[in-house]
């Protein structure tokens, strides 16, 4: 992972433990992986079987998500979809613990 694609506040994962990113973890990116973003994860930032169903949420053909209100580009890690949520709507996006 770059260093290039963290902002603090991102999640990331070290050894199954998920860390949020801080200025001395941008520094040591290559220390950590991005966590895969999944159902599970866009249940936690708010999204809902809804959004799911109703095709504001489809599933990529190589296997992330693409939401439509954000964006057509597919998504595959958490720290993605915040970057691109902070970026459209220049406020942080909440992610349940």
């Amino acid at each position: 992972m770059e260093s290039s694609e963290l902002r603090v506040g991102n999640l990331v994962t070290k050894n199954d433990e998920i860390f949020v990113v801080d200025f001395i973890t941008i520094q040591m990116a290559h220390n950590y992986n991005p966590i895969p973003l999944t159902e599970e994860w866009l249940f936690r930032a708010g999204y809902t079987e809804n959004d799911l169903s109703q095709g504001k949420i489809i599933y990529g053909a190589k296997g992330g998500f693409i939401i439509t209100a954000l964006s057509n580009k597919e998504i595959f890690f958490v720290h993605k979809l915040q970057n691109l949520h902070y970026e459209l709507k220049d406020a942080e996006l909440i992610i349940k613990q």
